[in-house]
């Protein structure tokens, strides 16, 4: 999930705990602490938007709002910090029923890269590499950007082996960088 809000927030939402061996008393290691933060001026535009439209930013300029408006996308924390769907899911209940001033914002939906992109899927024999490679002709031949793929497929399908044929794609257009030979002044 997103969320915006008015103020930078910090929520604890698993606290340290020392973990100890049953049989022997001693300190065997440790949980640590997990803090969820939304930081100022992160925000892509369409969640500065709807903060705009929703706090007051008071004693700030609409052009400042986007200085001001914190976000978090708990998704992102999550596989940063590491962390297991249960512990997501607790920090975003904790943001939901105890910061008024944190409110949930979905992302605006994206158009596909071409009117059937959504038609070819992994079904049978048409394994997630061969749709991929389908996919990469036809934005070929349309133009389309391999990066408007990896986008799209991130924020509707997320198949992984789809997103990683279209990076590696991206690599393979990258230009080298070897060097082109030596410079010789004439």
């Amino acid at each position: 999930m997103h969320f915006v809000s008015e103020y930078t927030e910090t929520v604890t939402v698993r606290a340290h705990k020392d973990n100890f061996s049953q049989a022997s008393g001693e300190k065997v290691g440790a949980t640590p602490a997990a803090k969820i933060h939304l930081p100022r001026g992160v925000a892509p535009e369409w969640a500065v938007d709807v903060a705009r439209a929703h706090f007051k930013f008071t004693n700030r300029g609409l052009i400042e709002v986007e200085r001001y408006c914190a976000y978090v996308d708990t998704e992102e924390w999550a596989r940063l910090g590491n962390y297991d769907d249960d512990l997501r899911r607790r920090a975003e209940s904790l943001l939901l029923a105890k910061y008024p001033t944190v409110i949930a914002v979905d992302p605006p939906k994206l158009k596909p890269p071409w009117p059937t992109y959504d038609k070819l899927q992994p079904q049978g024999q048409r394994t997630p590499l061969k749709v991929a490679e389908r996919k990469l002709e036809l934005a070929e031949e349309t133009g389309v950007p391999v990066e408007d793929l990896v986008t799209y497929e991130k924020l509707n399908r997320n198949n992984p082996e789809i997103v990683a044929a279209y990076e590696a794609r991206i690599e393979k257009l990258r230009p080298s960088a070897e060097p082109l030979g030596d410079i010789v002044d004439a």
